[in-house]
């Protein structure tokens, strides 16, 4: 008796000792579809097992149970289903416009930032070597073209820029609130979002180790 399970003809899965997997090639006239395979009983544990550990790979941690911990002034000031329009004059040199669009707060959710410092004094002096990142759970707040220009950190309870082409992260001071960073947007924006260095009066880079784990991507 065998177990059949269609999957995407993308979807590439690596044959073991146990043979998880037999599929067209290996036994011609078995299956009709090349987009099915066939799962042994005994090797569906261990295929389950490597499809987790492919997911992991890609997404990082399970943040399902993650609390957003949104402060009160944030949260008061975003719409809870439309977007809420900012104008920020320093937004236009890197993202060829002068507004930014909120997040509505039933849109906000957790994610994995791939964090690994390239440019910043924290480059190559992390704890782990090999192909990998550190996951960094963040809630971005800006949409469109400037998306992860503005993100909270629920862990930390600290407003960040995300660089991705980077892989860095810059922090604002601790104790920043909306209210205040809102109130000195042009300053803040400008201070992670100018293409240079940060301003070290308001943000600094982020090291992401110990407190956030490695997740290898080979």
């Amino acid at each position: 008796m065998r177990w059949w399970n269609e999957v995407q003809p993308s979807i590439s899965v690596a044959y073991t000792r146990a043979a998880v997997l037999i599929d067209q090639d290996a036994e011609p006239g078995m299956i009709d579809n090349p987009g099915q395979v066939v799962v042994l009983p005994d090797a569906v544990p261990e295929l389950i097992a490597h499809l987790r550990e492919a997911l992991y790979r890609l997404r990082g941690p399970d943040l399902s149970g993650l609390a957003l911990r949104l402060p009160r002034d944030l949260a008061a000031a975003l719409h809870e289903s439309r977007p809420k329009r900012i104008r920020v004059k320093a937004a236009e040199d890197v993202y060829s416009t002068d507004t930014i669009e909120l997040k509505p707060r039933r849109e906000l959710t957790a994610e994995n930032l791939r964090v690994r410092p390239q440019v910043s004094r924290w480059a190559g002096k992390g704890p782990h070597r090999g192909d990998g990142y550190y996951a960094v759970p963040a809630v971005n707040l800006v949409l469109g073209e400037a998306a992860h220009s503005l993100l909270w950190l629920p862990t930390e309870r600290r407003y960040v820029t995300y660089d991705p082409e980077h892989t860095e992260l810059m922090v604002f001071r601790p104790r920043l609130t909306w209210t205040r960073l809102r109130a000195g947007i042009e300053r803040y924006f400008a201070a992670t979002n100018s293409g240079g260095d940060v301003d070290p009066e308001l943000a600094e880079y982020y090291r992401p180790w110990p407190a956030h784990p490695f997740v290898p991507t080979t």
